[in-house]
């Protein structure tokens, strides 16, 4: 999938919040970003999770609330749904953007929590984990309500501005998770700017005339040494770090 099903006002809106989040700076600025990621994607409701003192272990976290409904999150909390709720089991299997539905097909929620989120207006959303790859620094990321956009486009967009939220998430928290990159080699920088053109292994083999398992071979060392477990999250941090030029 590429950027073609994007508008070109639509590509630079992703842009433009994404270059915002590179810069920002206090929790007021990321929830005014927040709100025009929800806005420019046409949803209700979006809550970041972050590590609590007892993370991952007894997975607590702290909630930065940006549109959920308060009354659920207290809900939420105060019956530790997360034992239950079955986007938590499914995000911490896997890195990419999931759909409620297909989540559910997997994992079927309790009927009465079900009942009860969609009396919130908690039906239908996407959710998804941004972690590094030692899993110190992570957040879970989950938007809700009736999408104006369709799914291709949610999924597409979500998954490549979720890095930039985590990152800047990480760097409100000041866990100085981007001193800590080691360096990279001219040959997996030059990887590293095809990649974020959104150039394939294959493609990238083609323009630098090598093969496309020495390109993989690059991706693989750029991700280990940016501390990120997928392309988008590897190209969001260079971009962070000023690795690359957006």
């Amino acid at each position: 999938m590429s950027a073609n099903i994007l508008s070109c006002f639509e590509l630079n809106t992703v842009l433009e919040i994404i270059h915002s989040l590179i810069s920002c700076s206090d929790v007021d600025q990321f929830k005014q970003l927040a709100n025009s990621f929800m806005e420019f994607i046409g949803f209700n409701h979006m809550i970041f999770g972050m590590p609590g003192p007892d993370s991952f272990g007894g997975r607590s976290v702290r909630d930065l609330n940006i549109s959920y409904p308060k009354e659920w999150v207290d809900l939420y909390q105060a019956n530790e749904f997360w034992r239950i709720d079955p986007v938590v089991l499914a995000v911490m299997e896997s890195c990419s953007v999931l759909h409620w539905t297909d989540i559910y097909k997997r994992f079927p929620p309790e009927k009465k929590f079900l009942r009860l989120a969609g009396d919130f207006g908690l039906k239908h959303g996407y959710s998804c984990l941004m972690r590094g790859r030692t899993g110190h620094s992570w957040s879970i990321i989950s938007i809700a309500g009736d999408f104006k956009k369709h799914t291709d486009i949610v999924n597409y967009v979500l998954a490549r501005v979720a890095p930039h939220f985590h990152l800047a998430l990480s760097e409100l928290k000041s866990t100085g998770e981007a001193t800590k990159l080691q360096s990279l080699t001219k040959k997996e920088k030059e990887v590293l700017c095809w990649l974020h053109q959104g150039k394939t292994s294959w493609e990238i083999s083609i323009i630098l005339k090598v093969s496309e398992a020495t390109v993989n071979f690059h991706v693989k060392n750029i991700k280990t040494k940016l501390n990120a477990v997928n392309r988008s999250q590897a190209v969001a941090t260079s971009i962070h770090c000023k690795l690359v030029n957006l």
